[in-house]
């Protein structure tokens, strides 16, 4: 696991062929809605909010092994998402699909999905699974990790064709820091809707804000390289906006919740 065909391309913004195979989208009626890891050939990890109760499991679409969503290789696979487990402390109360990462989850935490792929995927040099932390790992604080997604460029500026997955070096910040920066009100002006990080989330970003994860990127992998692999160590789940000074990204942490991932794994 955690070991990609190509290294990585420090600096660029747009990923290569094979450079994160274990990234994946989540489509809903063939529109792309978040992003996941591929961590077992049968499971993709992602973020709870990207299956509200009311979309029916039959009408989602995983794609593995594409760069360009709108020209994926003949070899990309599509599967089916046979079920669906979320940690049992996770409150759905969202009405969209993927409404928190960009705006407003609140504070309630564990926003985390097994997904279950039918079949499961075949791995080749296009897929590959990430590894998985083990329980209790903590990732220092000032670490230099990797989002990926095809998520919006900015609020409200989607991705252009042909979606090329995009990449970004963001550094980790400490838990107290990122709650600090929260309580401080919300930058948007609004007042309302924007929660505290919860105690197992992860913060990442830059302090004049620009560069971030943005609506399409939900669901999508947080990932560090320790000792030569990548670790899944957070999934993308909410912010103020996108790329907004003084608010970092918040991803839930995967190492707290490996026991529940491994009873299901």
């Amino acid at each position: 696991c955690g070991t990609p065909v190509l290294r990585r391309v420090v600096g660029g913004s747009g990923a290569q062929e094979g450079q994160w195979p274990w990234q994946v989208s989540l489509a809903f009626r063939g529109r792309h809605v978040c992003g996941g890891a591929l961590i077992a050939p049968a499971w993709v990890l992602t973020a709870a909010h990207c299956f509200p109760p009311e979309n029916p499991l039959p009408e989602y679409r995983v794609t593995l092994g594409v760069l360009q969503l709108l020209s994926p290789p003949p070899d990309a696979q599509v599967r089916g998402v046979a079920s669906v487990a979320r940690p049992p402390a996770y409150r759905d109360y969202r009405d969209s699909d993927d409404q928190p990462r960009g705006g407003d989850i609140g504070d309630t935490g564990g926003d985390l999905a097994l997904a279950r792929l039918d079949p499961p995927a075949v791995p080749s040099r296009l897929v590959r699974p990430v590894c998985v932390p083990a329980a209790g790992v903590a990732f220092v604080p000032g670490t230099n990790c990797t989002v990926t997604g095809w998520g919006h460029v900015r609020t409200a500026v989607p991705l252009p064709p042909p979606k090329t997955l995009q990449q970004l070096e963001v550094p980790l910040l400490s838990h107290r820091h990122c709650r600090c920066l929260y309580a401080l009100g919300t930058a948007t002006g609004t007042g309302e809707g924007l929660g505290t990080p919860a105690g197992d989330t992860i913060c990442a970003g830059f302090p004049q804000g620009q560069r971030d994860a943005c609506q399409g990127d939900s669901g999508g992998p947080l990932t560090c390289r320790l000792g030569g692999t990548w670790h899944l160590a957070g999934v993308v789940s909410w912010g103020d906006a996108c790329g907004v000074p003084g608010r970092p990204g918040v991803y839930t942490g995967v190492s707290p919740h490996v026991p529940w991932i491994l009873s299901h794994v």
